[in-house]
């Protein structure tokens, strides 16, 4: 009976989550009032559109049930957009469209370094050469700092995810704690003590989960999670570019209407 009920838990956090979508969705299209420039509004824009893909893929591996285990990974990706939106969005408006250009041109560099080794590849040759002619066309004095930085194994915001978690923090959240814990699992380091379980002789137990309730149980609490997330990444972009915000309350009221 225990595990119905979490099973339907589960099931309704998967809807609530999808209404939750919708909403951010349709709110993304409407006018941007705040009229922010283009490179602030291809930012913020690919930032909101992947954090709503994320939380779409994490509802299909909720629904496969066992696949929920590995659904964290896209929770994370997640958790740093918010960090890295944050860290934009605090910045002065007029130094948006400079940052997105250092985003861009960072991203850039960052594609031509890891495909060096395997530029001349039929596969990669096309794309090698239009991020070389790309590059080209960006500021020559930020390549030259980007590339300092680069050197130093720093992100575009020019510090550890852990610190930028530390400074972007509003009072009464600890985002640094919370994202070395949602790292932590995603290296393969916790596998062995907290998903292989040996209860006797020549047995292992290799679920990442004690049973179904559970499973079912973890899946929505990763749901739910992540579709808050959502809406503080949305919202707080609103905020300043001067877009609608999106109520939980409401989106959860009106997605009952229309089950009923």
């Amino acid at each position: 009976m225990e595990t119905k009920a979490a099973k339907k838990t589960l099931n309704s956090t998967i809807k609530g989550a999808r209404a939750i979508i919708g909403a951010v969705s349709g709110a993304f299209t409407q006018e941007w009032k705040s009229s922010p420039g283009t490179g602030a509004r291809a930012a913020l824009g690919k930032w909101v559109l992947t954090s709503v893909r994320h939380l779409a893929a994490i509802t299909i591996l909720a629904e496969e049930h066992d696949l929920s285990t590995v659904a964290d990974v896209h929770y994370r990706q997640m958790f740093e957009i918010q960090l890295q939106a944050r860290h934009f969005l605090e910045s002065p408006p007029s130094e948006h469209d400079h940052l997105a250009e250092k985003i861009s041109a960072w991203g850039c560099m960052d594609f031509l370094e890891k495909l060096e080794p395997v530029k001349d590849l039929e596969v990669v040759r096309k794309g090698y050469e239009e991020m070389t002619t790309q590059l080209s066309l960006y500021d020559p004095t930020l390549v030259a700092s980007i590339t300092i930085e680069r050197k130093k194994n720093l992100h575009w915001f020019c510090q550890s995810y852990t610190q930028l978690a530390r400074d972007v923090s509003k009072p009464g959240e600890n985002l640094a704690s919370v994202y070395r814990i949602t790292s932590g699992g995603l290296h393969g380091v916790w596998d062995l003590t907290l998903g292989v379980a040996n209860p006797r002789p020549g047995f292992l137990d290799l679920r990442g989960y004690p049973d179904e309730q559970t499973m079912f149980r973890w899946a929505a609490d990763l749901v739910d999670r992540a579709s808050l997330l959502l809406i503080d990444i949305w919202n707080e972009a609103a905020v300043v570019v001067g877009a609608p915000s999106v109520d939980l309350t409401t989106i959860l009221a009106d997605a009952r209407k229309k089950a009923s």
